[in-house]
C-alpha cells in the first residue's frame, strides 16, 4: 500500500537528492536492522550528511535514542554513545554552519536575517506559499502532513489535485492504523531497534521540516524523507501482529 503514494515515485523516478537520499536512508535502515555497524555505516551516514546535513543530525538523533531504549546496554556503553554523539555534533555542526549555511554559527543576527529571508522567500515564490511569521509550527506541521485536502484547501492546479487525493488516502491509511493499534492493544515498548529508529526518525524530521515549512509543493517533496520510515514502522509492526495472531490460532 505505500507504494501507491504518487510522491513516492515522482520525487525518486529521476537521478536527484531526494532519490540518492532516499537509497541512503534505506540502506542504513537495512544496516540497522541486520546490526552492521561497520565503515560502511558510517560512510552512509557521512553520505546523507553531504547532501542533507539537517536530515543527517535527526538520523544521528534517532540513532542515539534507539540504542539508549535498548535494553540490556550497561551504564557505561550508554555514557560511550553519548560522548560519541556529542562529539559527532561538535564536529559536523560547525561545518553545517560555515560550509552549507555560509554564516557564523554564533552570529545570531546572521540566523535570524536568513529565516526573515525564507520568510520574505515564501511571500514571493509558489502557488502555495505558507506564511513563516504567522503560523505556529503545529499548523505548519498538520499542513505538511495532510495539506492540501479537498474542500479545506484552495486548489489551484492538477498538481495539488493529486496531493489531495493522496493526502486523502494517507488519512484513510492513519485512521486503518489507529483502529487496528488500539483494537490489538499494539504498544510500541517492544519495537526492534530498527522499527525504534525509523518511528523517531520520522518524528524528528516531521519537527524540523514542520519549522521551517514555507510552501506545500517543497512539504510534498520532503515526506519522502519521512514517510517511507514511517510506513516502514506501520508494516513491520502490523505483519508482526498479523504473524502472531496466526501462529497462535
Amino acid at each position: 500500500l505505500f507504494f501507491l503514494l504518487p510522491s513516492l515515485h515522482f520525487w525518486t523516478g529521476f537521478l536527484g537528492k531526494e532519490a540518492l537520499l532516499f537509497l541512503l536512508m534505506v540502506v542504513l535502515l537495512k544496516q540497522l536492522k541486520l546490526k552492521i555497524f561497520n565503515w560502511s555505516f558510517i560512510a552512509t551516514f557521512l553520505l546523507i550528511f553531504l547532501i542533507r546535513p539537517h536530515v543527517f543530525f535527526m538520523l544521528v538523533v534517532a540513532f542515539t535514542l534507539a540504542l539508549l531504549l535498548e535494553k540490556g546496554f550497561s551504564k557505561v556503553l550508554k555514557r560511550n554513545i553519548l560522548l560519541v554523539t556529542t562529539a559527532t555534533f561538535l564536529v559536523f555542526i560547525p561545518i553545517f554552519f560555515t560550509y552549507f549555511l555560509k554564516i557564523n554559527m554564533f552570529d545570531m543576527d546572521a540566523i535570524q536575517e536568513m529565516f526573515l529571508g525564507l520568510a520574505q522567500h515564501s511571500e514571493v515564490n509558489g502557488n502555495s506559499k505558507i506564511d513563516l511569521l504567522n503560523t505556529s509550527i503545529f499548523s505548519r506541521i498538520a499542513y505538511l502532513l495532510f495539506m492540501p485536502l479537498p474542500f479545506l484547501y484552495d486548489i489551484k492546479n492538477l498538481f495539488q489535485w493529486m496531493a489531495s487525493i493522496e493526502n486523502m488516502y494517507f488519512i484513510a491509511v492513519l485512521l486503518y492504523v489507529i483502529f487496528f493499534f488500539i483494537k490489538n492493544k499494539v504498544s510500541f515498548i517492544r519495537l526492534r531497534i530498527d522499527q525504534r529508529f525509523a518511528f523517531i526518525a520520522s518524528f524528528l524530521l516531521i519537527i524540523l521540516f514542520g519549522s521551517y515549512l514555507y510552501n506545500l509543493g517543497l512539504g510534498n517533496r520532503m515526506r519522502v524523507m519521512f514517510l517511507p520510515y514511517l510506513f516502514y514502522v506501520l508494516i513491520t509492526v502490523i505483519n508482526s501482529k498479523l504473524q502472531n495472531e496466526s501462529k497462535t490460532n
